[in-house]
């Protein structure tokens, strides 16, 4: 009876190694695979930072003031893959003001520096710019003119754009700030608004 438990406690005990070398083995290939998934995720955030940096790049000029009402081109290098990201790229830059280089040249912004875009649309070569309230919270007309020259300007300097409407919070806008500015047309660099 005695070599029988011998023999028993060898065959668990061969039983118990095999146990452990499997379970060894599938641990060393789960700690592979989640290797492996590490080193995808790794892969796949880098190739999205190359498909980030490879978005095209352009110039173009986003218009400050000089004397509240002339408008002076300030070239900007922006990134987007079409008119909505371009023009989202341009107002940003517009709403951060001249930098102060530009600032010693005699250039300033109408704009509000609370003003905020909200939500780019594009249709048939019309930008439809939705701004924060902030923007027509302004007075005097040289001031609200500037503003609206600003837009048209810089909206117009992105290819394909002919002209842009203003809205404040979702509302198109027919008449600009208490000055009573009158938006009857696309804003552009024809006008599109009078008092």
């Amino acid at each position: 009876m005695g070599r029988l438990a011998s023999w028993l406690a060898i065959l668990a005990l061969i039983g118990v190694l095999s146990a452990s070398v499997s379970l060894w083995r599938h641990n060393t290939q789960i700690i592979e695979l989640g290797n492996r998934i590490t080193e995808l995720g790794n892969r796949i955030s880098q190739l999205e930072k190359e498909l980030e940096s490879r978005k095209e790049q352009i110039k173009l000029n986003v218009y400050f003031t000089r004397d509240a009402q002339e408008v002076v081109p300030a070239k900007r290098t922006l990134q987007g893959e079409d008119q909505v990201e371009l023009l989202k790229a341009a107002f940003s830059a517009l709403l951060a003001g001249p930098t102060e280089e530009e600032k010693q040249q005699g250039l300033s912004s109408q704009l509000p520096a609370d003003a905020k875009l909200l939500d780019v649309k594009v249709e048939d070569g019309i930008a439809y710019l939705d701004f924060s309230r902030e923007l027509e919270q302004v007075g005097g007309s040289a001031r609200v003119l500037g503003i609206l020259k600003q837009i048209g300007f810089t909206a117009t300097e992105v290819p394909g754009i002919e002209g842009a409407w203003l809205l404040i919070e979702g509302k198109k806008v027919e008449v600009f700030s208490g000055e009573g500015a009158i938006i009857s047309e696309p804003l552009s660099r024809a006008g599109g608004a009078e008092f």
